[in-house]
C-alpha cells in the first residue's frame, strides 16, 4: 500500500520532471540556455546503455535516471520515450560549489534522452555555460568536462 508521503513523492516528482521537460525545451527554443545535442537512429534504450557505460567507466557517478514516459504513463498520460540522467563527479562539483554555491542549481549535470519519430536525441546544457552562469573562470576544467561530454554523446549516439 503506497503511502501518502510516497504518493506526495511520485507526484512531486512527476510534475517537476514535466516541468523541467517543458522548460528545456522552452530554453532551446528561445535560445536563452545553449544545448548540446546529437540525432541518433539508436533507441532511446541503447543510446541510454552506452551513455551510461561511457560515464561509468570514466568514473562518473549516476545519480538518478528519471522516466518521464513511465511516469506519464502511470499518470494515466502517453508521451514518446523521454529520460533524464542525473550525473556527476562530487570531487570536482563541491569545489565548484564552495566556490559559489549558486552553481548546485546546475550540477548535478543532466542529459536528456528523448526519441522523436524515428530519432534519438541526447542533449545537455553546454558545461561552459554552466560554469559561465556561475561566474566561474575556469576554462582548464571546461575543456576537460566539455570533452568529456562530447565523447559520451558522440559514443551513445554512433552505430558501431
Amino acid at each position: 500500500m503506497k503511502t501518502a508521503r510516497t504518493l506526495f513523492r511520485f507526484k512531486a516528482t512527476t510534475a517537476f520532471g514535466l516541468l523541467g521537460l517543458s522548460f528545456v525545451a522552452f530554453a532551446q527554443g528561445t535560445g536563452s540556455a545553449k544545448l548540446e545535442s546529437y540525432s541518433s537512429e539508436l533507441t532511446p534504450n541503447e543510446v541510454e546503455e552506452r551513455y551510461l557505460n561511457f560515464l561509468k567507466s570514466k568514473g562518473i557517478k549516476i545519480f538518478a535516471v528519471i522516466d518521464h514516459a513511465k511516469a506519464a504513463k502511470e499518470a494515466g498520460l502517453t508521451m514518446p520515450n523521454t529520460r533524464v540522467v542525473i550525473f556527476g563527479n562530487p570531487k570536482l562539483g563541491t569545489k565548484l560549489m564552495l566556490e559559489n554555491p549558486q552553481i548546485a542549481l546546475a550540477l548535478p549535470m543532466k542529459t536528456l534522452i528523448a526519441r522523436s519519430g524515428q530519432q534519438t536525441t541526447l542533449s545537455y546544457k553546454s558545461f561552459a555555460e554552466v560554469l559561465k552562469e556561475a561566474k566561474l573562470a575556469k576554462p582548464k576544467i571546461s575543456q576537460k568536462v566539455s570533452g568529456l561530454l562530447k565523447a559520451a554523446a558522440l559514443h551513445a549516439t554512433k552505430k558501431e
